[in-house]
């Protein structure tokens, strides 16, 4: 990480940045995806990002989580988005990929849409891809929501103020107040949920239920790269309506 903020320090505030570190346990590289990475954006607004959002997304194991409390995610992800400039996010259980493979994988309806459509806990998370789908946009929409869905202060009066949400979420579903924004916390802890057992999560569905009217949904290439005969679109839009 020294490396990385040497190179920082020597960057004019216009230039962009970005950057991605990983690693495996034990040191032993094997053919599967490394069950640690971080990986960030910094940019000012260009022709190719009008917005100029940055963004970070960090992979670890679920285990580190389980095994040390689901508070320990609550702390880093408050601590996290109260350091930057807030604009939506969200932490939980995902999809953990190869480095540098996300949306753009040619096994997409192989490997990840199987257990998409099963758990509807899991996020499909591509930060990049979903910054270009919805850079056309006003940058005020999330993409989904998670155990803990961020928002920031502009998303949060667009839903008419802290109080009527903690009033449509009910007690189950607490908010945490954080600098710049909310986090939305969807029940005591994570979870996958289960269509095929018909496992339902309730307090993920109230969540996204408040948050629809902020949720993106104009997509022009769709959430994941499929090939015919899937529509990239309608598999999007289902993976959006999960929850309903």
């Amino acid at each position: 990480m020294d490396y990385y903020e040497n190179i920082a320090r020597k960057l004019s505030s216009t230039e962009p940045m970005d950057a991605m570190v990983f690693g495996y346990p034990g040191k032993k590289v094997v053919d599967e995806p490394t069950p640690l990475s971080i990986s960030f954006k910094c940019a000012g607004p260009d022709p190719m990002s009008p917005l100029g959002r940055s963004m970070i997304c960090a992979y670890f194991p679920a285990s580190f989580v389980a095994e040390r409390g689901y508070g320990i995610l609550l702390d880093l992800t408050k601590r996290w988005a109260s350091s930057v400039e807030l604009l939506h996010g969200g932490a939980g259980y995902s999809l953990l990929f190869e480095h540098g493979v996300f949306a753009g994988s040619n096994t997409v309806a192989e490997t990840v849409l199987p257990p998409l459509k099963r758990f509807p806990g899991l996020d499909f998370s591509d930060p990049l891809h979903f910054e270009v789908e919805s850079d056309l946009g006003d940058g005020r929409q999330i993409k989904s929501i998670n155990w803990l869905t961020v928002i920031n202060n502009e998303i949060v009066g667009k839903l008419g103020g802290q109080g009527a949400l903690a009033k449509e979420l009910g007690e189950t579903c607490p908010i945490h107040g954080i600098n710049g924004g909310l986090i939305i916390q969807a029940g005591s802890e994570p979870q996958l949920g289960d269509v095929n057992r018909g496992l339902v999560l309730d307090d993920y569905r109230r969540v996204a239920k408040v948050l629809e009217p902020v949720l993106f949904k104009d997509y022009r290439r769709g959430l994941f790269v499929l090939p015919a005969p899937y529509d990239k679109i309608e598999e999007t839009r289902r993976w959006l309506r999960r929850y309903e």
